[in-house]
């Protein structure tokens, strides 16, 4: 064993007894190659072809319902190098999906600006009004967008 590397890993693998699943997603959180499938308050299943038997997934389980089942060598590799793979390619996932949102959020900020200019183009003696109006149009986008933050933003609107 060669210590620079971390300890050995058994060739093994998780296994959820199906009955005594609760659905509670803390496996599915635990993964770190994704190899654990379900929804909450549904019974979650191991993609074998990817479970690396890293034995993450097993303390978060309430319920201790997950087993770590010896595999053969063969079997344990050809699921590492498969999760190596799936790892990888969640990453560029998630990093296009980072992407994906930094552009939305350019164009709110475009629209944002378009209406203040706008609103300068436009603006009557009574700037702080015009200000106000802004904020208060601003905010109401923001609610459309977000809906965890309503209740603050709408005692935001109040507050002008």
């Amino acid at each position: 064993m060669d210590m620079d590397f971390g300890p050995n890993i058994a060739n093994q693998k998780a296994f959820i007894i199906e009955d005594e699943c609760i659905g509670c997603k803390k496996c599915i959180d635990a993964c770190p190659v994704d190899a654990i499938h379900g929804a909450s308050n549904l019974m979650h299943s191991v993609i074998d072809d990817l479970c690396t038997g890293c034995e993450l997934c097993v303390p978060p389980c309430p319920v201790d319902c997950i087993e770590l089942v010896q595999v053969n060598e063969n079997a344990s590799l050809a699921a590492r190098n498969n999760s190596e793979e799936w790892f990888q390619n969640t990453i560029k996932l998630r990093q296009r999906r980072i992407k994906e949102r930094s552009i939305v959020d350019q164009d709110n900020n475009l629209k944002i600006g378009k209406e203040i200019n706008k609103q300068l183009n436009y603006r009557s003696l009574d700037k702080e009004k015009n200000i106000k109006n802004l904020q208060r149009k601003i905010l109401m986008g923001r609610i459309d967008e977000d809906k965890d933050d309503v209740e603050f933003i709408n005692n935001l609107i109040d507050k002008l």
